[in-house]
């Protein structure tokens, strides 16, 4: 964000209700904010009579302006009672914390030894605040100190006499500082701060942590619905940027862009069997008579309509599509019916591959079988099937920010889009298109059989011999230009402040998105809340924070990539890590994944966190294992595979939940999800000393020898998989020579070892402090660490994965048709899955050249 933008963005305005959001109330009632009422009337004026506005009926009249104000009053603890915490916790003295006075430093545990920083603290401090309002500057009430002569000690005792003295007087002012008979407090603007002790301000934000105000936060956050760039979305933008400003954080404003997005039509989408008549119904059924759902469609899907005989074809995958077509099927003109998950788990890369083989359209249906679920059977899945493995962001600007001034590529034949219109379907419907298809074609094989709750019998269909003709009708608003809003809030470091770490949750969801997003985004609120606390006690980060809630991720990762491109020269040369939530809780299972370089800070932190179940803490549940990587699927993608800033997703998983549907509520998570909220202590806690760990450690906890591990288990996986795919689909031919991948990798392991072990002399004196040399030093430590993964981008001419340039890291990218998966060397993968040996022998040697001189720079 420009600095002229964020001091446009910085008056503090009243968070508006729903009501008042989307009004058209004067401007001048909702202060001077280019986002006026009666700008955002104009903003989603594009919205009305098209994409239907979120409903507004009797619960969505009084009740947001009422349920803000309880929410205020019981989710933001009295400063006397976050005082009284701190006591307790022996981070600040009685009676330190009174109105008006500043807390730089607070006490206890939190106070620094000031023995150790005598020389630091007279530099950071130009005065000092003690009782009765005297200020004094210690430089000058040091030098004006006068040590009369003593007329009985002979001549050799007096210089003994003066060290004497000045050591009486040093352990004096110790004292003073040390029991808070002063208080140090820096002019403001000054810069000085008093630095904290790291253990006990991790400890502070875990114990701190209130899993009430988690759940106060969500139940406001799902209670209406807010697909990206619709009236609700933008409403709960104004309510994460009024919290962020009450919070303290800085430059605290919406960043906004204008990207292609569709919404369906309310009576544009239809399913019917022709003979005989029967038609689908697509709407989900209401989870809760108070609130209205959204229509079930498919974003990015193409607008359109098709006639043809209906086939099922499995999970969609291209295997599924071969095994077809291996049985005589041409399936030219069809619709396609196959099951979300399984063997393509990406419902985008399912429309491709039947789009590839002729199809006319796709459904896709949720299988109680493969998903493993008890929902109700009218139960749908929304998504996007936008080709995010190909593209991310707003597909017409790829590289580039959405804003005015660059250039857009056309809708029509786009990279990132599917070329025919497709429709997501609830079990309770695709149960009677299975059954009509009895008969029909083939009976299919084990392994192709779903759910048999009535369908005892999987069949084909046929197109040929008396096939079932289904209609499919598409019709949605096209939107080449729709605003969305991040909302951004900032905590600028202390020491170097222009490196960053970016903590990320998207807050669009296709309904109300209690589990994703919005335990993300309740668990951020929390932790930001706490940040706030302890800036107003003085404390600042050795680098600087920033807190972003991104939109539009479910279309296509859309904010998080518009903002990496709008700031991708400063991200590659400042980001240090970027830690993204999305769904926060989902199930009871801890997971994550990330870059090797934040393996070892995360083992760090989990072990301070008690695990919910009660046993032990959450390091104990990781185990030993690695931390696998980043594929596609959430914000983090950008921010790791284009700008090269080490990523990490945290969250807890692994129980089914009612995905993309408006089954995904406030009532669930409460009552299954996750009763008493434990979960959602626990990954705040995670977050909140992840931060610290990597914003205010002097030196970067990453262990450089890890992602050398790492790279070496990616080398023989990598090996292996050229092997079993080559030999099988051409027996007999040359393998892939991986001697110069091989080399690149040890020569990157002695080079990381020899850099993580390497003892540099300002080392000696971290805890005492540096001088501006050992600064320096440090600093570079830090950026040589970071800009490893930077260098581990192709940024050559015309560089990045063959066929998919947008994607630069030649480690870590999704797989080209795996959608999800993490691909490691996704350029050799690619080639391999499109059996061209040649070209992926090229990226095999082009990868080793890129590791080499990776692991040279950090040393060099």
């Amino acid at each position: 964000m420009s600095d002229e933008k964020r001091s446009m963005l910085g008056s503090s305005l009243p968070i508006p209700t729903y009501e008042e959001a989307t009004s058209s109330r004067a401007p001048s009632d909702v202060g001077d904010n280019p986002h006026t009422e009666e700008e955002a009337s104009r903003l989603l004026a594009s919205s009305h009579g098209r994409y239907r506005q979120p409903t507004v009926e009797t619960a969505r009249s009084s009740l947001e302006s009422s349920f803000l104000e309880e929410f205020g009053d019981s989710a933001r603890p009295s400063r006397e009672s976050l005082e009284r915490v701190m006591v307790e916790m022996e981070i600040l003295e009685p009676g330190q914390g009174g109105e008006g006075q500043q807390r730089r430093g607070g006490g206890g545990r939190l106070r620094m030894h000031i023995s150790k920083r005598i020389s630091s603290i007279t530099d950071s401090l130009s005065a000092i605040s003690i009782p009765h309002h005297w200020k004094i500057n210690p430089l000058r009430w040091f030098s004006c100190i006068r040590i009369p002569d003593l007329p009985c000690l002979g001549e050799g005792f007096v210089p003994l006499y003066r060290v004497m003295g000045v050591i009486i007087g040093l352990v004096v002012v110790y004292a003073l500082l040390a029991s808070d008979s002063v208080t140090l407090n820096p002019p403001p603007g000054a810069g000085g701060t008093i630095e904290f002790d790291i253990d006990a301000l991790k400890d502070f934000i875990r114990d701190s942590i209130d899993k009430d105000n988690i759940e106060h936060y969500l139940e406001y956050l799902s209670r209406f619905d807010h697909t990206a760039g619709t009236e609700g979305d933008f409403v709960l933008a104004k309510y994460v940027e009024g919290e962020f400003r009450s919070f303290g954080l800085e430059s605290v404003g919406l960043d906004e862009y204008s990207v292609y997005l569709n919404f369906p039509k309310p009576n544009g989408r239809k399913l019917a069997i022709i003979d005989p008549p029967w038609e689908a119904a697509l709407e989900e059924p209401k989870a809760n008579d108070d609130r209205e759902n959204t229509l079930v469609f498919h974003g990015y899907s193409k607008t359109g309509s098709a006639t043809g005989p209906l086939i099922y074809a499995n999970y969609g995958a291209r295997a599924d599509f071969d095994k077809l077509e291996s049985q005589g099927f041409n399936l030219t003109g069809s619709i396609i019916l196959v099951r979300y998950g399984g063997t393509q788990m990406d419902r985008a890369l399912k429309v491709k591959a039947a789009e590839e083989r002729g199809a006319a359209a796709v459904i896709e249906f949720s299988d109680p079988k493969t998903e493993g679920w008890d929902l109700p059977e009218g139960f749908v899945q929304r998504g996007s099937v936008s080709l995010m493995s190909f593209i991310v962001g707003d597909v017409l600007t790829p590289g580039a920010p959405s804003k005015p001034d660059y250039n857009r590529i056309p809708l029509e034949h786009n990279p990132g889009l599917v070329g025919i219109p497709s429709l997501p379907l609830s079990w309770d419907n695709a149960r009677h298109l299975l059954q009509s298809l009895r008969g029909k074609g083939s009976k299919v094989e084990e392994s192709w059989t779903g759910d048999t709750r009535g369908v005892e019998e999987w069949w084909t269909g046929s197109i040929n011999d008396s096939p079932i003709m289904v209609e499919l009708e598409n019709d949605q608003v096209e939107e080449e230009r729709h605003p969305i809003w991040n909302v951004l809030g900032y905590i600028r470091g202390s020491d170097d402040y222009t490196k960053r770490i970016v903590v990320g949750n998207h807050r669009d969801a296709w309904c109300f998105g209690a589990s994703d997003p919005n335990s993300g985004t309740a668990v951020m609120l929390e932790v930001a809340r706490l940040f706030g606390k302890v800036l107003e006690m003085g404390w600042r980060p050795q680098r600087s924070i920033i807190f972003a809630n991104w939109d539009a991720e479910e279309y296509n990762l859309i904010g998080s990539t518009e903002y990496v491109e709008d700031n991708i020269d400063d991200l590659r040369l400042h980001g240090m890590a970027y830690i993204n939530l999305d769904v926060a809780v989902s199930g009871k299972e801890f997971r994550a994944a990330g870059s090797p370089l934040i393996q070892q800070p995360l083992l760090n932190v989990l072990e301070r966190i008690r695990s919910p179940s009660g046993n032990g803490t959450l390091r104990g549940d990781w185990g030993d294992k690695f931390l696998p990587g980043l594929g596609a699927g959430s914000d983090y993608v950008a921010f790791q595979d284009y700008a090269g800033v080490s990523s990490i997703d945290i969250g807890f998983a692994g129980d089914p939940f009612p995905y993309h549907s408006c089954y995904d509520t406030f009532e669930w998570m409460k009552n299954t999800g996750d009763p008493g909220f434990n979960h959602h202590l626990a990954i705040a806690q995670v977050l909140g000393v992840l931060i610290i760990e990597l914003a205010d450690t002097p030196v970067l906890p990453f262990n450089m020898i890890d992602y050398a591990h790492a790279l070496g288990r990616y080398t023989d996986d990598l090996e292996e998989h050229a092997k079993e795919i080559m030999q099988a689909q051409s027996p007999g031919t040359k393998l892939l020579d991986f001697k110069d991948l091989r080399n690149a990798v040890e020569s990157a392991e002695k080079r990381l070892k020899e850099f993580d072990e390497k003892h540099e002399n300002w080392m000696d004196y971290l805890e005492a402090g540096l001088d501006t040399n050992g600064i320096i030093a440090r600093q570079s430590r830090n950026a040589r660490m970071s800009n490893f993964e930077e260098h581990l981008l192709d940024l050559s001419k015309g560089g990045g994965l063959p066929g998919r340039e947008w994607f630069k890291h030649v480690v870590f990218a999704p797989e080209a048709w795996s959608g999800y998966d993490a691909g490691y060397f996704p350029g050799v993968r690619d080639a391999l899955a499109s059996k061209d040996w040649e070209l992926a022998q090229k990226q095999v040697e082009k990868i080793a050249k890129v590791i080499d001189k990776a692991s040279y720079k950090l040393l060099n």
